[in-house]
């Protein structure tokens, strides 16, 4: 047996090549599923609070039982494990967002970025409860970020081998998928001028320029105006370019992340400065997109982001990552 959970873009579940459509049809049922297949492991408590928080919790737990037992009657046995109070998914249930995540952590870049099929739910019309509400928008923000983070690793890959038409490409589906992210824009229009399609790639910042002063009042950054102005110039030649994130370049973060600690706390609380991001991003709000970085204070690194729900720039602080385990500090 296998089912397979859409979540990337297009919703929707098949068991052994057969669609079951109607399953993305029941609100509650549909969002129960994909809850626990990202969840992976989640208590029963846990479940029937996320989807019924305002019943008690008896209500709830009958409830959860109801729907669970509907997802056994249009899936079958395998894919659920119930051990006591705890609810586990299983392999015969493959799900796209968990793929794309395995694929990214595992360094197949392109593989990762064709299952990203499109943003997390996009459209779907699920259980209406603020913290399954809540859980969504997390999942979609960072989901959102990694497949940022796929495109960067891709494109790179496509430079170092030549491949500038895979590379384009991807940088075309990226702001197609996310119009105004900046990254995305200057990825896009610096291969278009390496490629050689200078008026297209002028074209390309003109038609992102217009949009952002449209949709936020806002100019492209410097770094997207200062590849322009080159590609304009008359002596504009391409040059081998090897690309380099707007937003990650890990010698841009201000702080010096041990800084006055000795060796063993540095051990201990910041063994990676990629892994502090990464907890940062699982962290950050879904409607803050980090930019690039703009200071620090004695405790504190300040970032530029763009909040897509103000639609402004703002500044995002973020507590030193030596001081974050600090519970005095975090208050």
């Amino acid at each position: 047996m296998e089912i397979r959970l859409s979540t990337l873009g297009t919703t929707g579940v098949t068991k052994d090549g057969k669609d079951l459509a109607s399953l993305p049809g029941k609100p509650v049922t549909f969002g129960l599923l994909v809850y626990l297949a990202l969840e992976r492991s989640v208590t029963r408590d846990k479940a029937a609070t996320v989807f019924w928080p305002d019943s008690d919790t008896d209500r709830a737990r009958a409830n959860l039982s109801q729907t669970l037992y509907e997802l056994k009657q249009e899936l079958g046995e395998g894919w659920l494990d119930r051990q006591g109070n705890l609810l586990l998914t299983r392999d015969p249930l493959w799900v796209d967002a968990k793929a794309f995540e395995e694929h990214l952590d595992e360094g197949r870049n392109e593989a990762a970025v064709e299952v990203y099929g499109g943003p997390f739910l996009d459209g779907a019309f699920l259980a209406q409860t603020h913290p399954f509400e809540e859980w969504v928008e997390h999942q979609k923000g960072y989901l959102r970020r990694r497949h940022r983070e796929a495109l960067e690793r891709y494109i790179k890959e496509c430079r170092k081998t030549g491949a500038l038409e895979k590379a384009v490409a991807s940088a075309s589906r990226w702001v197609a998928m996310d119009p105004l992210c900046e990254a995305g824009q200057h990825y896009l229009i610096r291969l278009l001028g390496e490629s050689g399609n200078r008026d297209e790639a002028i074209a390309q910042y003109d038609r992102y320029a217009a949009s952002l002063q449209e949709e936020l009042g806002l100019e492209p950054l410097d770094e997207t105006k200062d590849l322009i102005k080159g590609i304009r110039s008359k002596d504009y030649r391409p040059v081998v370019w090897e690309p380099t994130p707007l937003d990650v370049r890990p010698d841009a973060w201000p702080t010096k992340l041990g800084e006055g600690l000795n060796g063993n706390a540095v051990e201990a609380r910041i063994r990676d400065r990629a892994e502090f991001r990464k907890m940062v991003e699982r962290e950050l709000a879904p409607d803050l997109q980090v930019l690039r970085p703009i200071g620090r204070g004695t405790m504190a690194d300040v970032f530029l982001a763009r909040d897509t729900n103000l639609r402004s720039l703002v500044a995002v602080k973020f507590l030193s990552p030596e001081l974050y385990d600090e519970e005095e500090y975090r208050g």
